[in-house]
């Protein structure tokens, strides 16, 4: 969040987390940042936490509680609004970008490297009578919003790193 924020001077960004002692660290390496007036860390619980204010979500958690916070970006969040997410998506929406990070030494139980996913919040999953919709209990964006890839092709970031491997 601390980094985000750097990056870009307009962006607001808010950290809620269940152990009190993360909380703490955040706000310190806010300050140390000198972001702590653009951020903001709290002690509550994810799912009642209320995200229309913030323009950088960071998102660290098990994949049945990110499905029960996508509805929840989608209708709380403004448009250009960013998720983050550490090693798990979203289902039925693709993320803007994905990367592979490499850890600077190895973590028991996810190896050497770590995936990050980003997704930007469209302007058109916002307003009145334009809502997710729900396909296998999955959130969805309408289908005329969702990026699509057709067979054969791929995403720009994974041509990139394709692009990469081979040169």
């Amino acid at each position: 969040v601390c980094r985000a924020c750097l990056a870009d001077a307009k962006l607001r960004g808010m950290g809620v987390e269940i152990d009190p002692k993360l909380v703490d660290l955040s706000r310190a390496n806010a300050r140390r940042e000198g972001v702590a007036e653009r951020t903001e860390f709290v002690v509550r619980d994810a799912l009642k936490t209320d995200l229309s204010k913030a323009s950088v979500v960071t998102v660290y958690l098990l994949p049945f509680l990110i499905d029960q916070l996508q509805p929840r970006f989608l209708d709380q969040l403004r448009p250009g609004a960013r998720i983050v997410t550490h090693a798990f998506g979203m289902k039925g929406w693709m993320p803007d970008r994905s990367e592979t990070v490499r850890l600077t030494k190895p973590h028991p139980s996810q190896g050497d490297s770590s995936q990050i996913h980003l997704w930007i919040v469209p302007a058109q999953a916002r307003g009145r009578g334009v809502k997710p919709v729900v396909q296998r209990g999955a959130p969805q964006l309408p289908r005329s919003y969702r990026l699509e890839w057709r067979a054969g092709s791929c995403p720009p970031e994974s041509r990139r790193r394709r692009e990469k491997r081979e040169s």
